[in-house]
């Protein structure tokens, strides 16, 4: 019994460095591009219908297409996103879109 304790300690120091390696690269990376803005195509109707589709369901206050427009709130959005994934556009867009006017609403938005 005990040669398989020295085994196994002798085994985990080996290769307790190979924990994580592949994803380091991943980090790396993502650290590099920290704060930075990304430049990427947006396709703004596609990212809006998350929105307009919850607006239609929930209903609720929400900045109207003129304002959103006047304000140029597009280009806002855009330097704002630093979104990995669609769905993440999508709910950042909805968030910008329906402001929380109340305390409480801002509560759990803020979450």
């Amino acid at each position: 019994m005990l040669p398989w304790r020295y085994l196994f300690r002798a085994l985990s120091a080996r290769f307790a460095g190979w924990k994580g390696r592949w994803r380091k690269p991943a980090a790396r990376a993502q650290a590099a591009s920290w704060g930075q803005r990304l430049v990427r195509e947006r396709d703004l109707d596609n990212i809006a219908l998350y929105h307009r589709a919850k607006v239609l369901r929930d209903g609720g206050d929400e900045v109207d297409d003129r304002t959103w427009s006047d304000l140029d709130l597009d280009a806002v959005f855009v330097e704002l996103d630093r979104c990995a994934s669609a769905v993440g556009q999508q709910v950042l867009y909805h968030r910008l879109r329906t402001p929380a006017w109340t305390r409480l609403r801002f509560a759990t938005w803020t979450r």
